[in-house]
């Protein structure tokens, strides 16, 4: 069997890349809202079970993570849920466990 060995632009590709600077870190512009130190998480062990992402149907090995995602989206809206006027929708709600 023949190497394939590096295409053309592949190659360009290469070049290219070298040219770049390497990437920098920027803050996100709600970082400061909220971090997970300022109390944001929640306390499932005092909602109703059903409200636990496990009563909701996820599988043992993603609890956590969905459990965390949760957590991290209620870390930037609820002090923005905090004003009066704001009306707060979740389109992509899936099996809801946010809006509860």
């Amino acid at each position: 069997m023949a190497a394939l060995g590096v295409k053309r632009y592949e190659t360009g590709l290469l070049e290219l890349h070298k040219q770049l600077s390497p990437p920098s870190m920027v803050a996100h512009p709600h970082s400061t809202l909220a971090s997970r130190s300022s109390g944001t998480r929640i306390t499932w062990s005092t909602l109703p079970p059903q409200l636990h992402p496990a009563g909701a149907g996820v599988p043992a090995e993603r609890r956590q993570r969905k459990c965390d995602q949760i957590d991290s989206v209620l870390a930037i809206v609820m002090p923005l849920a905090s004003k009066e006027d704001m009306h707060i929708v979740d389109f992509g709600g899936g099996t809801g466990a946010i809006a509860l």
